[in-house]
């Protein structure tokens, strides 16, 4: 069996998997926090201690309950098979513990530190991004999780994304490098539009369609002509808007390609020039949008900084994968052996000599970070 791999390893600062975390699950898989160093005391049993900082059952355990709550794992905890993919998703789990936890560790090489305002933060933007405390509450429920630890898991988020940043600080592209693929996808740049909007819906379900209202279009009509007539965009996106991943942006969507909205979207968009909005309220699945079009045709300078992702994006993870290696090489691992023993070669827990065989693997599912 193999599970995914950890994001908080292949996503570099500046990558982004989209604009509305509708599912807060697949961002946290074998993402909370490994141990009691800094983030509070458990009191389980002790399944692995590095550097001396301890890493519990119980966290191995939180992990595989959400791992096994994901659909497309939840079969591999079922049927004759199910306690030997239980023992190696464990191996697997705390495997990446102990990687995190020696991240955490060598983060004050770094300089990297967080504070509890810091945390808070970031709080109040997973809630915000989510649609409120209640759909947060929603979101961890179904994990089986709760706000400690997921609270724990922001901790470790931060302190893992800034030890990546200050890794790969200063692993660029040239300017020349990035103007010669500007240049070679000039026609997919100069698409490109620029837009913001908000969003009207009071009734949508879990994955956004909208069931609307007769008030939800007389809201839309409203707002639409108050933008019109040069009152401020953003702050009416964040007073009316009910897309809670563009909302604190004041409905800016960025720079979007062509094909990658909802057709009526596109269609009213592209037919605007740059400060208008659109006469009417646009309906979509989604509900009733009003639509400002920032600019069409996206400049080398505003691309420069999504180029220079892109190009820099294989060194970067590999530059910040060694860091972690070394991180790992540099603290002592003691595990119990009730779950297997440490190889320090490929830093990885595995079975004792003469275990059971480990289960097949089981095809990718696509759930692990690019």
């Amino acid at each position: 069996m193999r599970l995914p791999r950890s994001r908080w390893r292949a996503l570099p600062p500046g990558t982004t998997s989209g604009r509305r975390l509708l599912l807060l699950a697949a961002a946290m898989v074998l993402l909370l926090p490994a141990c009691a160093g800094g983030f509070g005391s458990y009191f389980a049993p002790t399944a692995a201690v590095v550097g001396g900082a301890k890493i519990t059952e119980e966290a191995v355990v939180t992990q595989l309950k959400v791992v096994a709550s994901q659909t497309e794992f939840s079969a591999l905890f079922k049927g004759p098979k199910s306690n030997l993919n239980r023992v190696d998703a464990k191996r697997q789990i705390l495997t990446q513990l102990v990687q995190q936890q020696a991240v955490v560790n060598e983060a004050a090489r770094l300089g990297v530190s967080v504070k509890d305002a810091d945390v808070q933060a970031a709080l109040a933007n997973t809630r915000q991004r989510l649609g409120g405390a209640a759909a947060l509450q929603t979101a961890l429920a179904q994990q089986g999780l709760n706000l400690d630890e997921f609270t724990r898991y922001e901790r470790l988020n931060l302190i893992v994304t800034r030890a990546q940043a200050k890794v790969i600080n200063g692993i660029n592209a040239t300017p020349d490098q990035i103007a010669a693929n500007y240049q070679q996808n000039k026609a997919t740049f100069d698409a490109e539009y620029h837009v913001a909007h908000i969003l009207i819906c009071s009734h949508a379900d879990a994955q956004g369609a909208c069931t609307p209202t007769a008030a939800d279009l007389e809201l839309a009509k409203s707002v639409d002509e108050r933008a019109i007539a040069g009152n401020d965009f953003a702050q009416l996106a964040r007073q009316y808007s009910t897309d809670t991943g563009s909302k604190a942006a004041g409905g800016d969507l960025g720079w979007v390609q062509p094909g990658s909205a909802v057709a009526p979207f596109e269609q009213a968009a592209l037919a605007l020039q740059p400060g208008q909005v659109t006469p009417q309220p646009v309906q979509s699945q989604f509900g009733y949008h009003i639509i400002k079009l920032i600019a069409k045709g996206r400049p080398l300078a505003d691309a420069a900084s999504t180029i220079n992702n892109q190009l820099e994006q294989t060194p970067r993870q590999q530059a910040f994968t060694t860091w972690v290696h070394q991180a790992v090489a540099r603290n002592r691992i003691r595990i119990n052996p009730s779950f297997g023993q440490f190889n320090a070669a490929s830093q990885s827990v595995e079975a004792p000599p003469g275990a059971e065989p480990a289960p097949s693997p089981v095809p990718s599912t696509g759930t692990s970070g690019p």
